[in-house]
């Protein structure tokens, strides 16, 4: 009696050991998915932020590029005016 006393602490104290294992795997688990989903989140972030700002800075090449397209066409329009009257 007293042996299958003995037996079953001994058991006993190896499904705790068993159970704290599976506990701390179990957190470990949870952490590893936690810092893996902050990890994706910050990269997506920075991926649209970096994104937004290659938008911004297109837009602005665009604006620049009509305007100075423009200027341009004014200034040959300006210097083809001048040498017509120069000529004539």
């Amino acid at each position: 009696m007293v042996f299958n006393f003995v037996l079953g602490v001994a058991n006993l104290k190896a499904s705790v050991e068993d159970l704290s294992c599976v506990i701390v795997e179990g957190v470990v688990g949870v952490v590893v998915v936690v810092v893996l989903a902050v990890v994706v989140v910050v990269v997506v972030v920075v991926v649209v932020l970096v994104v937004a700002l290659v938008v911004q800075v297109l837009r602005v090449l665009t604006v620049v590029a009509v305007v100075v397209g423009v200027v341009g066409v004014v200034v040959v329009v300006e210097v083809a005016v001048v040498v017509v009257v120069v000529v004539v």
